[in-house]
This record gives C-alpha cells, sequence and structure tokens, in this order.
C-alpha cells in the first residue's frame, strides 16, 4: 500500500489512463489468497518458532521490553541526561503513521546501544497552543513522554541526534538479514512483534488526550456498545492526499 503522503496526480485520460501511466486491469480475486493479512507472513517469525515460543512467553517477552525501555530511561535521569545515556531523533512533516514509522529504526538502535530515546520533538509538526504544560514541542503533547525528565535541560539538548542515510536504512531493515537489527532478546519474535510493541509504547495517550478520546466515545455510543457486548465494526478513513480532486482518478 502507499504512505501517507502520495505525490500529485493529474485528470484521468480518455484511455483510462492517469497522468503518464495507463490503467491496468485488477489481479482477478481468485488470484489472491482468501485472506492475505492471514497468510501473509513475510514480517511475522516461522510457526514452528512460535510453537516453540508459546503466548505465555510472548507476554513475558512483551513485559521484559517494557521493563527494559523503563530502565534505560531511570539509567539516562540517574545520569542528568550526561553524554552517552541518551539520543535523539526529530520528527518531520508527513502522514502521521509515517511519522510514528520512521521512528522505529532509530529506536531500535538506540535500544541495541544501551542508551534512551528522547520523546521525539516534532516542533515543524505541532502547535505550541497544543502542547501547553510541555517545555519542548515533543509527542509528549500527546503521549507520555519516552526519555527522561532531564530530556527537557541543556544536557539532553546536547545529545546527539540519530540520522540514517539510505545503505543504513536498508542495513536496519527488521525484516530482512535474520532480524539481526532487532536486539538478540526479542529477535525471535519476529519484525512484526517487534514494530507493533514499540509502537504500542510510542502510543499510550497522555492523561489529557485519553480523556478527549474517552469523552469522544462516550459522545458517539461507542462506549456503551463495547459495554453492552455490541459488534463495533471500525473502518478507516483517510483524510490525506487522496481527498484532494486532482486525485479523485486514482482514488
Amino acid at each position: 500500500g502507499g504512505g501517507d503522503g502520495g505525490g500529485g496526480g493529474s485528470a484521468s485520460g480518455g484511455d483510462g489512463s492517469v497522468g503518464p501511466f495507463r490503467a491496468v486491469s485488477p489481479v482477478p480475486f481468485g488470484c489472491v489468497e482468501p485472506d492475505f493479512v492471514l497468510n501473509n507472513r513475510r514480517l511475522l517469525p516461522s510457526r514452528r518458532e512460535i510453537a516453540a515460543c508459546g503466548r505465555l512467553t510472548s507476554r513475558s517477552r512483551r513485559a521484559s521490553l517494557q521493563s527494559h525501555l523503563r530502565s534505560l530511561a531511570a539509567g539516562a535521569e540517574a545520569e542528568r541526561c550526561r553524554a552517552g545515556t541518551t539520543v535523539q531523533r526529530e520528527l518531520h512533516l508527513s502522514g502521521f503513521s509515517s511519522m510514528l514509522g520512521s521512528l522505529l529504526k532509530p529506536w531500535t538502535i538506540a535500544i541495541r546501544l544501551g542508551l534512551a530515546l528522547q520523546t521525539p520533538k516534532a516542533p515543524g509538526v505541532l502547535s505550541p497552543d497544543r502542547c501547553r504544560g510541555r517545555s519542548r514541542l515533543d509527542l509528549g503533547c500527546f503521549f507520555r513522554p519516552l526519555g527522561p525528565t532531564c530530556e527537557a535541560t541543556s544536557a539532553g539538548a546536547a545529545a546527539p541526534a540519530i540520522g540514517l542515510n539510505l545503505a543504513q536504512l536498508r542495513r536496519e531493515s527488521l525484516a530482512t538479514h535474520g532480524g539481526d537489527a532487532i536486539p538478540r532478546p526479542w529477535r525471535h519474535l519476529g519484525a512484526f512483534w517487534w514494530a507493533s510493541h514499540l509502537l504500542e509504547e510510542l502510543t499510550r495517550p497522555a492523561q489529557s488526550l485519553e480523556e478527549r478520546v474517552d469523552a469522544a466515545a462516550r459522545e458517539s455510543g461507542l462506549a456503551a456498545a463495547l459495554e453492552a457486548g455490541e459488534t463495533v465494526i471500525g473502518l478507516h478513513v483517510r483524510h490525506g492526499d487522496s481527498c484532494a480532486s486532482v486525485e479523485a482518478a486514482r482514488t
């Protein structure tokens, strides 16, 4: 699938082409596995590894990852963010999912090196009006901070930033090279498990966001439906570049 921020489009031609691209016939459903998501295992460990791991082991690994991340932040806090305890990664304007995904490889590197990742700054993305109570324009405006409180000090500001060129991005792939990029204690659980649990940690809502989400759930009736055990179907509605008139032909 495409990213959140695709390129500009153009009106459809009379022959069914869009811009410089000629329209192609869709793949017949008979050629696609009945459940592609269920059967696509490219990012998952092998079934044998899952059987050997077991559900309880996976749950304990989740707890061990969370404990390790807390320990890295606590260690940096104890050292008041002196050099060699934290690293930074700044977010750049893109689609929301793309921005969060761009943190996975730098964060994985930091974990391998035993460093705490500071709460990612997002100065070009966040408005100071929506970030009250934070001395930094970072993801802590909406989510729980990742790094130690000393990240807001001059020592924290002096921490090096993790930047990756194209070759390094490929080398840090979570799904290739036998998953070598993933720290060893969790490597056997696969890239999907690793990325999912980092994103879970990254998007823990701050209290203010949690209160707004709870209020929206009550006002919409979603909370009542869930409490009643009713069937709820969630649909993703993309409000991005595909809503532009020039994208209508491709959408």
